[in-house]
């Protein structure tokens, strides 16, 4: 009965190595799997409308790419609640924040459509994080605009641009926005 000993301990060794074995299954799969997830830079983008009372049906996000200020630096919205820029008649472009000829920027392009109420305040957000060179950067703005006070027929398209500090070495890698329409005038969540 010598070899029933010698089979318990071999059944005690085979139970232990295949601990170990499912052990450095799982921290293999745990390395991997945390590698294959690393994000360096990505084209993907997240938007959004949202409003508590109505959908945003006629303010649409219609586009987002990376680019540069323009030579021309355009207005710059408002980033008070309390004084929204007005929307003005026909498409133009904006700056979200304080910008510089020919920066690079994250450019948002959004379409104002026919049946949009008029008089009507809009929160802006948005979200950027970058990185230039090494260093990963986070920039985050709220601006307000305000919708004509008569109605529009057709569309406008008003291109905005975030602008990221510098002319060259920018990598974009997560892009958010936010529009929402106000309960009034001067009075946003």
């Amino acid at each position: 009965m010598g070899g029933g000993r010698s089979g318990r301990r071999l059944a005690r060794r085979s139970w232990t190595a295949g601990q170990l074995a499912a052990v450095a299954l799982v921290l293999t799969s745990a390395v991997v799997g945390a590698v294959s997830f690393r994000v360096t830079q990505s084209t993907e983008h997240a938007g959004g409308l949202e409003s508590s009372t109505q959908f945003l049906q006629y303010w649409a996000e219609t586009g987002s790419e990376a680019g540069t200020v323009p030579a021309r630096l355009p207005a710059q919205l408002s980033t008070t609640v309390a004084t929204p820029t007005r929307l003005p008649a026909g498409s133009r472009a904006f700056l979200v924040n304080a910008g510089a000829r020919t920066d690079q920027a994250m450019v948002w392009v959004f379409t104002e459509s026919a049946g949009m109420p008029v008089n009507t305040e809009v929160e802006l957000q948005f979200v950027l994080h970058f990185s230039y060179g090494t260093a990963a950067t986070s920039l985050s703005e709220t601006v307000y605009l305000e919708t004509r006070a008569v109605a529009i027929v057709g569309t406008n398209v008003y291109t905005l641009y975030v602008d990221a500090g510098h002319v060259t070495g920018v990598t974009f890698t997560t892009q958010i926005e936010i529009s929402q329409e106000c309960a009034g005038v001067g009075s946003c969540p």
